[in-house]
């Protein structure tokens, strides 16, 4: 099995970088950026390409570390006692928002990256993670669990106008995962968001406005999830298929705008 996850997460690598254009038939292999004993998560590039944002626990809680694209230069952005995970570039690449706290309450903050000054974006009293910039930079969207259900909320950068986007997303009481493991993702003209339902089946597209409803724009009976935008506005998301015999991910695209699906990307594994 593990050989068998191994395939598919690899796959999935490339598949990604087929479909976002990142990969040329002169591409360099994969090359091991950190090399520490610790847990080094969540890796995110800078706008401009030339530095990565990463989570890592080697100095005891998770904090957010900073390197260049070539893996030097590395340098610690936040510290202390508090877990910071989840970090992303602002637009401008001027600041990184993360999600801050413990294992029973989290809050946005946003981190200067000249000074390393910390302003504390939401105060929700609940678990909140997973922030994701708008395009333009003057919204961040993120997840609130609270009272045994998950929402999106979005708020503006400056802490100001906080709105509920969505209304028992994931619930316990439905039986569904309340456990965020992916940001919202902000259509390029940052008038919708992207995201999983409550069951991680279906992909689901809403207006980033109050009062819109989520509609789902991918097709029934799979485990789709993890939906990133493309520059030209295409939609990129992962489905899965398990079974003890056998599995496979396929890599999807689809124009919301046209409703026009192409697979991108499949792997098939036979467990052993």
């Amino acid at each position: 099995m593990t050989r068998m996850l191994l395939v598919r997460v690899l796959c999935l690598a490339a598949c990604v970088a087929f479909v976002s254009g990142g990969t040329t038939v002169g591409a360099s292999p994969i090359r091991q950026l950190t090399q520490t004993s610790a847990s080094n998560l969540r890796p995110v590039w800078s706008p401009d390409g030339k530095r990565i944002a990463f989570q890592t626990n080697r100095d005891g809680p998770y904090h957010i570390y900073v390197m260049d694209a070539d893996g030097g230069n590395v340098r610690q952005l936040t510290s202390g006692d508090a877990d910071d995970r989840h970090p992303t570039w602002s637009p401008d690449g001027k600041r990184i928002a993360v999600d801050s706290g413990s294992d029973i309450k989290r809050e946005i903050w946003i981190i200067d990256m000249a000074s390393r000054a910390r302003t504390q974006l939401t105060r929700s009293g609940a678990i909140t993670s997973f922030p994701s910039w708008s395009p333009d930079g003057t919204r961040i969207s993120y997840y609130v669990y609270r009272d045994g259900a998950m929402d999106i909320w979005t708020t503006e950068a400056d802490g100001g106008n906080t709105v509920q986007l969505t209304r028992q997303l994931a619930s316990e009481r439905n039986n569904q995962c309340t456990f965020a493991c992916h940001s919202p993702a902000w259509s390029p003209d940052g008038r919708q968001l992207a995201f999983s339902d409550g069951d991680h089946s279906r992909v689901l597209l809403m207006a980033s406005a109050i009062g819109a409803t989520p509609s789902p724009i991918s097709p029934k009976d799979e485990r789709s999830h993890f939906p990133v935008y493309l520059p030209d506005g295409r939609i990129v998301y992962v489905s899965e298929f398990v079974t003890p015999d056998i599995s496979y991910t396929d890599l999807w695209s689809v124009d919301p705008r046209a409703g026009r699906w192409r697979r991108a990307c499949s792997r098939r594994a036979r467990s052993s």
